[in-house]
């Protein structure tokens, strides 16, 4: 009898065992799941360095980015509601330096707020 109750001890460590290995598997694979998502989303950004002098039009066929890095002055206009803006945007700057950034209202309001 003492043989069939230290195997059951046995077997319950054993499960024991691999709920955690499971529970550690399981949050390892969330990190890196993670971890993808986010560097996937930086590799999407645009900055306006991208486009030619530095204006990024919609009426010139400028398919609006999702995201948006502002790195030097750039201008931003002619999107109607057909190929509405909206990007979000991101401000790469020094301290001290200020960039001049235009979003014309020919089609719409654009608003720019920055923290």
């Amino acid at each position: 009898m003492a043989i069939r109750d230290s195997w059951a001890v046995h077997r319950e460590r054993m499960r024991l065992t691999m709920v955690r290995i499971n529970v550690m598997v399981r949050q390892a694979l969330y990190v890196l799941a993670l971890a993808a998502s986010m560097w996937s989303a930086n590799a999407t950004a645009q900055a306006c360095s991208d486009y030619p002098n530095d204006v990024i039009d919609g009426l010139a066929g400028d398919i609006p980015p999702a995201q948006l890095q502002i790195d030097r002055n750039c201008t931003i206009r002619n999107f109607p509601e057909s190929n509405s803006l909206s990007t979000n945007f991101s401000f790469f700057t020094q301290p001290g330096t200020q960039f001049v950034n235009t979003a014309k209202r020919d089609f719409g309001t654009y608003e720019i707020a920055t923290q």
